[in-house]
C-alpha cells in the first residue's frame, strides 16, 4: 500500500492525523499527502491528471477536448 507523509493535520481515515505522520493510504492522495515511496508518487502523479470538475474552465476545455465523451451515430 502506497506510504504518504502527511503535510498538514488532516482528518483521514477517521481520525486526526498530525502533519509528519506517515500513513498508509489506498485512496486517491490530496494536497496534504507527500509521497513517502514509489508506489505513492505513482499514485500522487496519476492523480494530479485527473480533472477538477469544480473548476470550470479547466471542465469545459476538456469535453471541448474530448467532445465530452458522446459518440456520434453512424
Amino acid at each position: 500500500m502506497p506510504k504518504y507523509r502527511v503535510t498538514t493535520e488532516s482528518f483521514i481515515g477517521g481520525r486526526l492525523v498530525a502533519p509528519g505522520t506517515v500513513i498508509d493510504f489506498s485512496g486517491v492522495p490530496g494536497s496534504n499527502l507527500e509521497p513517502a515511496d514509489p508506489a505513492a508518487k505513482k499514485a500522487k502523479d496519476a492523480a494530479g491528471k485527473r480533472i477538477d470538475v469544480t473548476d470550470g474552465a479547466a471542465m469545459s476545455q476538456h469535453m471541448a477536448d474530448t467532445d465530452g465523451g458522446s459518440k456520434a451515430a453512424s
